[in-house]
């Protein structure tokens, strides 16, 4: 089992977004030997996600529903990947683990294009929901693709 874990800043808008599609995209695919999980680096536990969000990720055929997770260290040793939506978010997971696991934390727009950039925030910035959403789902093709296959097939 391969353990995926996403993190943003209050887990209500990019991780859960990135943890639904990836959800979805191998549950499509059969892929029963890959978990998904997000957290978020500011602790807003049991906040509901955005509904501006929900609203995209139906758009786009995807059914997410929730409530914020904090990132935990126990969380973040629990992963075998963490995809970090900003660079702020890598530093902050870096802080969290033992240097032993910093080779599974990654920032997600590095691990999927090799170039660093932000997947910005829609709720705090002037990226357009739809923009964010599809970068998110660009990067889970590329996340999906880059796994070994599935072993109990």
């Amino acid at each position: 089992m391969t353990n995926i874990l996403f993190i943003c800043t209050g887990n209500v808008s990019r991780s859960p977004a990135a943890e639904c599609i990836l959800r979805t995209m191998a549950e499509r695919e059969g892929r029963r030997d890959i978990s998904v999980a997000s957290a978020g680096t500011h602790n807003l536990s049991g906040q509901p996600y955005d509904p501006q969000m929900i609203a995209t990720a139906a758009k786009y055929g995807y059914h997410m529903e929730g409530h914020a997770l904090h990132m935990t260290p126990e969380i973040l040793q629990q992963a075998d990947l963490i995809f970090a939506m900003e660079f702020y978010h890598y530093v902050q997971v870096q802080k969290e683990l033992p240097y032993a696991q910093w080779h599974k934390i990654h920032q997600i727009s590095q691990y999927c294009y090799g170039e660093v950039f932000n997947i910005e925030d829609p709720l705090f910035s002037d990226t357009e929901y739809d923009f964010a959403f599809r970068q998110i789902e660009s990067c889970c093709k590329i996340i999906l693709n880059h796994l070994p296959p599935n072993s109990s097939s």
